[in-house]
């Protein structure tokens, strides 16, 4: 009987790391999954933030969404030439795919998670103005300093 007694102990004890282990993983993924979702909201708000600021031709506003300074400037040049052929009257954010955050040794280019952002925009074009419903995919990305719109200026012609 004590044999019985010495050999449960004795696999108690084994167990007993596995079990705060386990308790160490389940806490670890609950944290993950809060910081996920803290991820996801904010980019929810921002990219609600960048469509309003679109559609009511805010292009400074519009433009801070991009990381780059040297960027800016040629982002606001795009949405001023993109909102004289195009009026947006409608934007919404249907969905919001975030990637789970890389290791540090995978960053190599100052992004740490990727996002593709599926927003509905109703609009018409000028002088048309035949009104258009259409459904796009936006990327973004997240730096140490925050969520970015992956935006790359088009190429300047060549001589």
């Amino acid at each position: 009987m004590i044999r019985h007694a010495a050999i449960l102990g004795i696999g108690l004890l084994i167990g007993a790391p596995s079990a705060h282990a386990d308790r160490a993983t389940n806490k670890r993924s609950v944290n993950a999954r809060k910081k996920d979702e803290r991820e996801h909201q904010q980019l929810a708000k921002l990219a609600e933030a960048y469509w309003n600021s679109v559609r009511w031709n805010d292009i400074e506003l519009a433009s801070s969404f991009v990381e780059r300074p040297d960027n800016r400037l040629l982002y606001q040049q795009h949405l001023d030439d993109e909102s004289r052929q195009r009026k947006i009257v409608e934007a919404r954010v249907l969905r919001i795919e975030v990637s789970s955050e890389k290791r540090k040794s995978e960053v190599t280019d100052g992004k740490v998670r990727e996002a593709m952002v599926t927003v509905s925009i109703e609009g018409y074009t000028m002088p048309e103005q035949v009104l258009e419903k259409k459904m796009i995919q936006q990327r973004w990305y997240r730096s140490t300093a925050g969520w970015w719109i992956a935006w790359t200026p088009p190429a300047l012609p060549g001589p």
